[in-house]
Formats: C-alpha cells, structure tokens, sequence
C-alpha cells in the first residue's frame, strides 16, 4: 500500500470515527435529559461505575470543587435512589458512595442507548 493510499485511508477512518463520536453524545445527552440531572451527577455516576464505589473526597477531587458541592450532588442522586452511602471496610468515619442497583441499571441503559444509536 503506497503512503498516499494509507494516508487516504487514515483520513476516512478519523472521518468515521468523529462522525460516530458526534452521533454518540448529541444522542446519549438526549437520552439524559428525561432524568432530569446535572452534568456533575452525570459525571459522577459514571465515576461510580467506573470505579465500583468511592470516598466523597475523592468524588470532591474528580469533579473539581469542593467537598461540600459533592455532597450536594451526591444528596440528589441519594434522592433520586441512584447512589447509597456507607462506611468503608475498617474505618467508619469514611463515607463511601456506590451506586444503587437501580443507579446500575440506569448507567447500562445510558450506555445500551448510546451504543444502539452508533
């Protein structure tokens, strides 16, 4: 395969793959605004999920601002019965965030939706 055909190439995939990171977040972000969420209770979510269960601290450090601002993220997905707090193995004073299975399966739907519509 010559440069220029690889080159061709390349540009086509990089075109195909903004295309489909487009389509992607235009339609997932559609998909969040029935929920009736922030961007940070979003993010924190997926955070959640990604991590398996975290100290607010470092839910606090993830999204940039302060403990208190956080903890009333954290408040509302509480509310929503999307997240439950807990003490960590071996030291109560630290609160540990998890998502509910209710917050599991919201964040596979969330997902699901959006791979569905790549």
């Amino acid at each position: 395969m010559s440069n220029e055909s690889r080159q061709e190439l390349t540009q086509q995939v990089a075109d195909l793959v903004e295309i489909l990171v487009r389509v992607y977040h235009v339609e997932v972000l559609e998909e969040w605004r029935g929920l009736d969420m922030t961007i940070p209770q979003i993010k924190t979510l997926a955070l959640l999920r990604g991590t398996g269960g975290m100290r607010m601290s470092g839910i606090a450090n993830y999204l940039g601002g302060t403990q208190s601002a956080s903890t009333s993220i954290v408040d509302r997905l509480v509310d929503k019965g999307l997240v439950e707090r807990g003490e960590a193995p071996g030291d109560r004073r630290v609160v540990m965030c998890n998502l509910t299975e209710e917050g599991q399966e919201a964040m596979t739907k969330f997902w699901r939706v959006g791979i569905g519509r790549i």
